[in-house]
């Protein structure tokens, strides 16, 4: 057994704790496993860092993790415990595992089935999938064509991540909100149905999902988070439902296949930006519930020629359209609003400012 100095920041100091690790290798697999006491038990623990894993060598096909480590019952599957193990395809896990973190599979790119005992109290495996024994939350994915089960209503942090091997998701109606990360850089991933009684998409949740097309999000929806749809270079349109009031920023960024976009009434603001290096983007209109247009909303939309700004944007931040530098329209349908002198740096001369007649606010 052998010590490993492992370090944390306490509270809102930079005051260093040490946090003792240990080191156990299995007579049978001759795997090396690093965990922590954890209560009465103990927690598989790579460190909290995705450049760490929690047993060495990283495991290749099937793997079984052990109820004992050291003579001393496994309880918790610590952060990034299996991060990045590439080859991982099967895990086993036992009855003695009352924790497992959301992101502990992270990056484990061929994984194609999870299994729990029978008679663990917290977990279970249906279809593949790891789920809390509940059928609540849905803990961690697999590849191929997925079905979600049924009851399942939330999709858990980092639950597909890196799964490149995911081709299609049905996400069934019990579903009411799909966390962080939950399908970044599925770049293999074509088609998502999604639950008609989803209500929040959070942040990063599709990012980088390059071949994703178009995705139809349902009229229960209240919030997306930021970068939800970044870097989704496949997709070329989006209905934003009126029922979304909260979308965070950056959400569209880099999606350089997208062309069309509609917004929905529910809209109040366009965080920051949302929608920079849409080059394919060719017109725009901003719905007049909205109030606020943050900054470099539309930056480097290079295609961009056409924007109609509804009568109740009242702010537009600074470079909202930088480097847009085919706009030559922009229709204003209410008053003038209160504008930063940069919102048209990058864009040409002859960009013409339309506004309605007896709006108010307005200069020669």
């Amino acid at each position: 057994m052998k010590k490993l100095p492992m370090m944390i920041l306490g509270g809102i100091f930079a005051a260093v704790m040490p946090i003792m690790a240990d080191e156990w290798t299995d007579p049978g697999t001759d795997y090396t496993w690093t965990y922590r006491l954890n209560g009465n038990g103990v927690e598989i623990y790579s460190g909290s860092s995705s450049a760490d894993t929690a047993v060495s060598p990283k495991p290749l096909g099937d793997m079984e993790i052990p109820s004992l480590i050291d003579d001393k019952s496994v309880t918790s599957i610590g952060p990034f415990a299996f991060a990045n193990c590439y080859g991982l395809t099967g895990v086993t896990i036992p009855s003695s595992v009352t924790n497992i973190a959301s992101d502990a599979f992270f990056g484990c790119r061929q994984i194609q089935s999870f299994s729990v005992a029978n008679d663990n109290l917290y977990y279970k495996a249906e279809a593949g999938l790891l789920l809390t024994k509940d059928g609540n939350s849905l803990v961690c994915g697999i590849n191929g064509d997925v079905a979600v089960p049924d009851g399942v209503i939330r999709i858990m942090p980092f639950a597909f991540v890196w799964r490149s091997g995911l081709t299609s998701v049905i996400i069934p109606n019990s579903v009411r909100s799909i966390d962080a990360y939950s399908f970044a850089f599925c770049s293999g991933l074509r088609n998502v149905t999604i639950s008609t009684n989803l209500t929040s998409i959070g942040g990063y949740t599709f990012y980088a999902c390059g071949g994703l097309t178009d995705v139809l999000l349902p009229d229960s929806l209240k919030s997306i988070g930021s970068f939800a749809f970044s870097n989704c270079r496949g997709l070329t349109g989006m209905i934003i439902p009126d029922s979304v009031m909260v979308v965070g920023g950056s959400v569209f960024a880099n999606c350089t296949c997208l062309t069309n976009v509609t917004m929905g009434s529910g809209m109040k603001t366009i965080a920051g930006n949302s929608f920079s290096n849409c080059c394919a983007l060719t017109s725009v209109t901003i719905p007049d519930s909205v109030t606020n247009i943050k900054n470099q909303v539309f930056c480097n939309c290079t295609e961009l020629t056409t924007a109609t700004i509804g009568n109740g944007v009242r702010h537009i931040e600074d470079k909202a359209f930088l480097n847009c530098s085919n706009l030559v329209e922009v229709r204003f349908l209410g008053d003038a609003p209160e504008v930063s002198n940069t919102i048209y740096d990058g864009t040409p001369n002859s960009l013409t400012n339309f506004v309605k007649k007896g709006s108010i606010g307005w200069s020669g």
